[in-house]
């Protein structure tokens, strides 16, 4: 009877995880942490311009509505209505730009310390007639209010780097 000797290179495996099984596992972890880093910052972020643009839009809003309200004067002035409740003043030149065929009321400057923004706001109003033929005469005031904010570069507001949101009503 032939007895056979066991071979050296088949050594029987204990249980357990090799060197190499454990270095890719380690590999995957740090890939999805990495990852989930990586959205949670962008969603950071994301929260952070909208709650940038809500602001504007807020702002954008309540001028309009305050200015509807003193009977859409083309003398209103929301300095004189806001500068205790919000840093608000008057410019000659803004980061935003008037729709065309409106009539520029006034440019101003607007400090935001809640989202640590400065805006820019024009706000503009233009007569529109709604008279048809044989009709009596209707015309509307279109009061409108620009806001915009810096995006991107830190050196300043420029045209490429500015963004708006713009905002309409009629008056009687």
């Amino acid at each position: 009877m032939m007895t056979m000797k066991p071979d050296i290179n088949s050594q029987v495996r204990e249980k357990g995880l090799t060197l190499i099984e454990v270095m890719v596992a380690i590999v995957l972890i740090v890939v999805a942490v990495i990852g989930a880093a990586g959205f949670r910052y962008y969603c950071a972020l994301d929260a952070k311009k909208a709650d940038v643009e809500m602001t504007a839009a807020r702002l954008g809003m309540l001028l309009l509505e305050d200015w509807k309200c003193s009977a859409s004067s083309s003398s209103y002035d929301p300095v004189s209505q806001f500068n205790a409740k919000l840093n608000i003043s008057s410019v000659s030149t803004g980061i935003v730009v008037q729709p065309a065929g409106f009539n520029l009321l006034g440019v101003y400057s607007i400090s935001e310390q809640n989202v640590g923004v400065n805006y820019g706001a024009a706000l503009s109003y233009t007569i529109v007639d709604l008279t048809e033929p044989d009709m009596y005469p209707i015309s509307v005031k279109v009061l409108n209010a620009t806001v915009g904010w810096p995006v991107g570069s830190q050196t300043g507001p420029t045209s490429s780097n500015v963004r708006s949101v713009s905002l309409s009503t009629y008056a009687d």
